[in-house]
């Protein structure tokens, strides 16, 4: 896989459900069983998405923070050096990310799924709970 450029969504149709579940258990251990429903639709539903084109590259930093391994997922260009979080943008323009080399040589397909999955529902399971959530957030 040396020197193979990939976006988040060519992940996708290769990499089994399970493999990403466990990911995301192991992750985030405190994600309850009824949850774990809406990633599994969630991952689903992005088979089906069209990637966005982007010039956003996803890096993946894991780390520890008094013994928990913990991950930092945040999309970077020229325009952001802090980087752009999943949380609230559009599913298609996730999946056009493409994947920083170091991630995609420090974590396997799963975690890097995992990861983005996890950012990518935290304010909902579907792109119009994303928008009412951020929307009260803003005030409106």
């Amino acid at each position: 896989m040396e020197n193979q450029i990939l976006a988040v969504k060519d992940l996708i149709p290769t990499t089994p459900w399970g493999e990403i579940l466990k990911e995301l258990l192991r992750s985030y251990p405190w994600i309850i069983e009824e949850e774990e429903q809406e990633y599994k639709e969630v991952f689903n539903k992005l088979h089906f998405i069209v990637a966005k084109p982007s010039d956003l590259v996803l890096i993946i930093k894991i780390f520890f923070d008094q013994g928990e391994r913990r991950a930092d997922a945040a999309a970077y260009n020229d325009e952001c050096p802090g980087g752009y979080s999943m949380m609230a943008t559009p599913w298609g323009e996730v999946l056009g990310y493409t994947i920083a080399a170091e991630t995609l040589e420090q974590l396997s397909h799963a975690e890097i799924l995992a990861h983005c999955l996890y950012d990518m529902i935290w304010f909902g399971s579907s792109e119009i709970k994303i928008e009412e959530n951020c929307e009260q957030i803003r005030g409106g």
